[in-house]
């Protein structure tokens, strides 16, 4: 294993391998570099089509508002938004910072790392850098995990609950300040006079910060980044993956209500119900059934007396003529006779009347009336409705519908 070697703290002209925890200090250096790339660098997270996608995050809405009763109607509006790691590239390596660190060749010879020996340590470095989420590493979140974050993708992913414009905005933020580990910094050759030398903060920031730009644009390599669903379950990549913040896909729940209010609306269609109120107007049409009360107005018609065969009692006067005897009948006076059979009546009846009562009516009828009413009813029905709403009502209260992770590959 390729270690950079460094100054000997105890001799100054002595030189020693650094070790893995001395490591951390390039790893927090290199993340620097890391974090002051925009979203266009190499390895960096890209909300463009410029990269490779690494996931793609639906947001579910109901079409309709807050509040409304959409029935059959009910419609989701689903839109898509992919995420994108700037994968296969390379980073520029021309900076005047930019220098190999040393090691101790198998004899007792100093040289520069190799191309092969630079991927091992830097591999080696980011793994602690994205572990441990120093500078550089992303996290997804509706607001920021602290004030060592700032905001990389700014409203990234939307989730939108409703057409009434609620939402929830994802970003993908980047650390940008972390304790900084112990300072332990490797040698370089020094390119004036070939002498060994200790690297600056900005020559290590440079150097080990654009390796690893590179290859953390390795696909599915360290520092490499998915997202991914609860249904698609963590990757199954090769390697070991870690969860950096998650985005949720809700809605508005839906659902029966109860409703209580003034209700003002146009009411046309069957309606069936006990009638118990005054009716003023003209009936016109047939009656048949049983007529409990006062009757006050002109009847027309035929009024038959259930005895009509009983035979009429007269009163009869006589006179007997000189000559031939005949009989004549005269009668005047007070006629009192029953009547039975049928006859016509017209009047003014007053009475209570308790029978069938079968012919037609025109007439003014003032009463109470008190039964069922079955009929369309066509009009503005204006009052305070109590019950429940049956249909799909679009509530106020949000319900998940997916989850989203954002993963990144550690080791």
């Amino acid at each position: 294993m390729a270690t950079p070697l460094k100054l000997n703290a105890s001799d100054a002209g002595d030189l020693k391998e650094m070790t893995t925890t001395e490591e951390q200090y390039l790893a927090y250096r290199a993340g620097l570099q890391m974090a002051a790339s925009n979203d266009d660098d190499v390895g960096a997270l890209d909300n463009g089509s410029g990269g490779t996608t690494v996931g793609t995050y639906s947001n579910t809405f109901y079409n309709q508002a807050i509040g409304t009763h959409p029935g059959s109607s009910l419609s989701v509006g689903t839109t898509n938004t992919s995420l994108y790691q700037n994968t296969g590239e390379t980073a520029a390596y021309t900076d005047g910072d930019f220098h190999r660190p040393c090691k101790q060749d198998s004899g007792t010879n100093v040289k520069e790392f190799t191309d092969a020996e630079m991927n091992t340590i830097v591999d080696r470095i980011n793994t602690y850098r994205v572990t441990n989420q120093l500078p550089g590493s992303y996290y997804l979140a509706s607001s920021a995990p602290s004030s060592d974050w700032d905001v990389h993708l700014t409203n990234v992913f939307v989730d939108t609950q409703a057409s009434d414009g609620s939402t929830i905005n994802y970003s993908i933020y980047q650390r940008q300040t972390f304790t900084a580990p112990t300072a332990v910094r490797p040698i370089k050759l020094d390119g004036t006079d070939g002498t060994l030398k200790e690297m600056s903060d900005d020559e290590i920031k440079v150097t080990f910060g654009q390796w690893m730009k590179t290859r953390s644009s390795i696909a599915n390599g360290i520092g490499a980044y998915q997202l991914r669903s609860s249904a698609d379950g963590a990757p199954t990549d090769t390697g070991t993956w870690q969860a950096r913040g998650t985005a949720t896909d809700t809605r508005k729940t839906t659902g029966d209500v109860t409703y209580s209010g003034t209700y003002s609306a146009a009411y046309s269609g069957a309606y069936t119900s006990n009638f118990t109120q005054a009716f003023t107007g003209n009936f016109t049409g047939s009656y048949t059934g049983n007529y409990v009360g006062n009757y006050v107005g002109n009847y027309v018609g035929n009024y038959v007396n259930p005895n009509a065969n009983a035979r009429p009692a007269i009163a009869y006067n006589y006179r007997v003529a000189a000559v031939t005897p005949t009989l004549v009948y005269s009668y005047s006076g007070a006629y009192n006779v029953t009547y039975y059979g049928p006859a016509a009546y017209a009047g003014t009846y007053s009475a209570t009347y308790s029978a069938t009562y079968t012919g037609a009516y025109s007439g003014s009828y003032t009463s109470v009336y008190t039964g069922d009413f079955v009929g369309n009813f066509t009009g503005s029905y204006t009052g305070n409705y109590v019950g429940n709403y049956a249909g799909e009502t679009i509530s106020n209260s949000n319900a998940t519908v997916e989850t989203y992770t954002l993963y990144v590959r550690v080791s």
